[in-house]
């Protein structure tokens, strides 16, 4: 084949003859190699004579593929609109554009090509890129095929370097203590080749083969098992299903980091060891409790014992194996058994709801003065032995005086504590910027970030339209009406709540609420319902959907305030054989669609008694759902987009088309470029219970990701950073960073809440370090290894009263670190953490100080879940309002 390229200096090949084997390619706007490109508004006004004759001629006879145009240029249009509208031909435009919905241009294009009589079809695709991959490998073969294929493989391994996270240079300030603890392990297990049984899972197989005889083994291979224990007694208990001879075989520390099957085996066989040794109860896994219980309670009527108890996890820290002891309390009912699982969670909370510092670290001294610094012998030869001395990770805090080097010496881990990201606002006469890391003291000493809306005009005030049941509406707008009082916080609520001032004083700009008479307020008809559970939530769904339909025509912009009485408790959720039904997400997808933000307030809500917490909660979702931003970041750039991608499965689909992407899109500081995107995974790949993209399926995502932002911005970003809560697959990883070719730095970031790893923060007591009463400071990092790091966006933050004094939310237990894995990434942790903690100040659907995941993250989930009722309706991006 032949390349015959033809442009404006040479436009007389246009017309040339065809010749076999010869593909002609014309560059009607110019070649950058020999043309003066047409650029300007002006210039695509023009066509050249030549070029617009030879491509009128081609268009009688041949039907015509548009993709990767947007139709802006006005000589071409004219053009392609002259040769479909003049003659009658029976060749066809397929017009292939980005997403379901083209533009207004692109609509009456083809539309006046119909009203001529000829076909004119528009095609949805994910982009030109996507579309000319899918056909190269649907229509390619033999060595074509496998080009295409090296040729995709290299423009997604642009960037294969992922830098450590490091930590800078300088003394820590602080020393603090974790539950981790060294331990020295047997390094030998018994190799048995087997045949399983024919239909068996081999796991459940031999687990029940070897509990009886408290002995701890792990599938390996296709055919085989490593065990810890007695030869002989193995033998008895697989019977026949053994092959060959068991061998011993020696293991590596290597081996133990990288293999969570063999720590697993280690960790129950540790387990097993000190319960039989030292004569505690145990599950056989990862639990250990004392045999006589330590309390009792009575809960419903029935008495409980609670009994001391540790988890026992074995872990892979910095190259070596180390143990995370954990205290907690087990509870079991008069027979000895473990108490069932309601009874169980509601008496731990009463126990340990309010377990701090002191406490923790007392039940965990109680358990190592018990296990550590013994040889515990192993059911196989040799022992086992956990160290006293816990490991220690030392912190560097800026504008903090350095530790002694007595104290240094001790840190095993090290890291550092960020100060908070602020936020910015504007000033009270609307005329700069200010900043302040806590969002209520931002908000009543300035103004929201937005507050030209309110003075320019543009959104003078927030409308509230109402949808209640008419025997509930005067309560409800008693309610509604105390948005605009004040409420004092209180007294346990003031290291973080101010007052609250009234809608208006707080937020700049009025809120009208409708009066019981006024259209807007809807009274919704919840009677008569059918006496099946899923067809009455069916049925109040639709009706709640036909009166939103009625207000989207009287007042479209408008939040929608949805009162939902104790009486719908059991039609909220509706679970059969067959079908799962949510009434909230089928509401909020449907409102979605229309444009419309809605607010649901549940009679619980209303009847609570934290009313200055239950009013701001209020008042800062209602003007958020009018569109409006409060306040955005300070420390995110705008040359960066930032992903989360969360996974929800549609039962009701067919099995390949069952799993529903979320993604959400945050491609601006201010915070209201947050979108969702939702859209299908075509080939999932499942590794356990999770499903993951195919290299195909990343690839689109990226390129999803990289038009939505150009779309935004006309131009390309500079870095992409993309949350998950699961690993990223060699498949995801080669996919995505094809669809994203062309930027220089993308960040594939794997976030999750690590719940087994506590640390206890430290100060000062009469000269020598203690344990503290407040936890780990909001914003500590501890690096892990050179790609992994603990993260603690839960965490001791400043009181709003004094910023000496110290707030830590909810008041409750160790608060747990995220755990943050990069799998491909350039940028300093310090960076990476930063943004962290600003997106979790960023999830406007609750008011708590902060979210304990960044809002990316929260909201590919929300999307994913709410993504069943959206499904069957394309790949639209939805603004995240929407759908909080």
């Amino acid at each position: 084949m032949v390349t015959v390229e033809v442009g404006v200096d040479c436009s007389q090949r246009a017309i040339q003859p065809y010749v076999q084997g010869e593909l002609r390619t014309v560059s009607l706007h110019g070649d950058f190699r020999y043309d003066e490109l047409k650029n300007t508004e002006d210039e695509l006004k023009k066509q050249e004579s030549n070029l617009e004759q030879a491509l009128e001629r081609e268009l009688e006879n041949c039907s015509l593929i548009v993709a990767g145009y947007s139709g802006r240029d006005e000589s071409l249009m004219a053009v392609l609109r002259h040769a479909f509208t003049n003659n009658k031909s029976s060749s066809r435009i397929y017009w292939c554009g980005y997403g379901e919905s083209p533009s207004e241009k692109v609509v009456s294009f083809l539309q006046e090509i119909k009203a001529s009589g000829r076909e004119a079809l528009y095609v949805n695709t994910d982009g030109f890129d996507d579309m000319i991959s899918r056909l190269s490998l649907r229509y390619l073969e033999g060595d074509l095929l496998n080009n295409a294929k090296a040729l995709l493989q290299v423009l997604g391994s642009e960037q294969t370097v992922t830098k450590p996270f490091v930590v800078p240079a300088s003394p820590p300030s602080s020393l603090f203590k974790s539950n981790a603890y060294p331990v020295s392990l047997p390094l030998s297990a018994l190799k048995i080749n087997l045949k399983y049984p024919d239909g068996a899972k081999p796991r459940d197989w031999l687990n029940e083969k070897l509990d009886p005889i408290n002995v701890s083994g792990v599938v390996f291979g296709n055919d085989g098992a490593l065990v810890l224990g007695n030869a002989e007694e193995i033998i008895d208990a697989l019977g026949s299903a053994v092959k060959g001879k068991i061998k011993s075989v020696e293991l590596s520390i290597y081996e133990l980091s990288r293999d969570g099957r063999i720590r697993s085996l280690m960790q129950r066989a540790l387990v097993c060891a000190v319960a039989k040794q030292l004569g505690f109860s145990s599950n056989l896994t990862n639990r250990l409790w004392e045999p006589l219980p330590y309390d009792r309670k009575l809960y419903q009527g029935k008495r409980f014992q609670i009994h001391k108890a540790v988890s026992i996890k074995l872990i892979n820290l910095q190259g070596k194996i180390v143990s995370v002891l954990t205290p907690e309390v087990i509870i079991t009912n008069n027979e000895g058994s473990i108490a069932d699982f309601e009874s169980s969670k509601v008496i731990k909370n009463e126990v340990y709801g309010y377990q701090h510092n002191k406490e923790f670290d007392d039940d965990l001294r109680h358990f190592t003065d018990k296990l550590t610094n013994i040889d515990i012998q192993a059911w196989s030869h040799g022992v086992f032995r956990i160290t006293k001395a816990s490991w220690y990770a030392g912190l560097i805090e800026k504008n903090k005086p350095p530790l002694t080097l007595e104290y240094r010496r001790v840190a095993k881990q090290h890291g550092f504590i960020l100060p908070d990201v602020p936020l910015v606002f504007a000033s009270k006469d609307g005329g700069s910027e200010c900043r302040d890391a806590n969002p209520l003291k931002g908000l009543l000493y300035n103004r929201p970030w937005d507050y030209s809306l309110t003075t320019e005009g543009l959104s003078p005030n927030v409308e509230v339209s109402v949808l209640c049941p008419r025997q509930d509406t005067q309560r409800f707008s008693s309610f509604l009406s105390s948005l605009h009082a004040r409420f004092k916080p209180s007294r346990t609520e003031q290291d973080y709540l101010l007052e609250y001032p009234g809608f208006a004083n707080a937020f700049g700009t009025p809120l009208s609420i409708p009066s019981h008479s006024d259209p807007t307020w809807m009274n919704l008809d919840d009677s008569s319902l059918p006496s099946n559970s899923l067809e009455a939530a069916k049925t109040l769904g639709r009706r709640i959907c036909n009166e939103l339909n009625v207000i989207r025509s009287l007042n479209p912009g408008s939040v929608v305030v949805i009162f939902v009485p104790s009486r719908w408790r059991e039609l909220n959720i509706v679970r059969t054989d067959i079908e799962h039904f949510n009434l909230h997400d089928y509401i909020k997808a449907f409102a979605a669609r229309m444009g419309l933000s809605t607010q649901f307030i549940r009679e619980e809500t209303m009847a609570g008694g934290q009313k200055c917490r239950i009013y701001w909660w209020l008042s800062l979702a209602l003007y958020v759902k009018a569109l409006r931003s409060p306040w955005r970041l300070d420390c995110i750039d705008d040359q960066t987009a930032y992903v989360g991608i969360g996974y929800s499965i549609d039962q009701e689909a067919s099995i390949g088309n069952h799993v529903l992407l979320g993604c959400s899109h945050l491609y601006s500081a201010r915070g209201e470029g947050l979108q969702f995107r939702l859209g299908r995974i075509e080939n999932p790949i499942y590794r356990g219970k999770n499903p993951f993209m195919s290299e195909d399926d990343a690839r689109r995502t990226g390129e999803t990701i990289r038009q939505l932002f150009f779309d935004a911005k006309m131009r390309l970003p500079d870095r992409v950073v993309i949350h998950k809560k699961t690993y990223f697959t060699q498949e995801e990883k080669r996919g995505l960073t094809q669809g994203l070719e062309g930027i220089s730095n993308i960040e594939l970031i794997e976030i999750n809440i690590e719940p087994s790893l506590k640390y206890l923060s430290s100060k000062l007591i009469s000269g020598r370090l203690g344990i503290d009463s407040f936890p780990v400071p909001r914003g500590t990092s501890i690096v892990l290894d050179k790609h992994s790091a603990l993260l603690w966006v839960h965490g001791a933050a400043p009181n709003v009263l004094n910023p000496n004094w110290k707030y830590y939310q909810g008041k409750r237990r160790i608060p747990s670190p995220l755990l943050i894995r990069r799998h491909l990434g350039q940028s300093d942790l310090e960076q990476v953490a930063s943004e962290i903690l600003g997106l979790s100040k960023m999830d406007w659907n609750n008011f708590d100080y902060y979210s304990q995941l960044p809002v990316t993250l929260t909201s590919a989930s929300a999307i994913a879940r709410v993504g069943t009722y959206l499904s069957g309706f394309g790949a639209a991006p939805y603004d995240y309002r929407l759908l909080i």
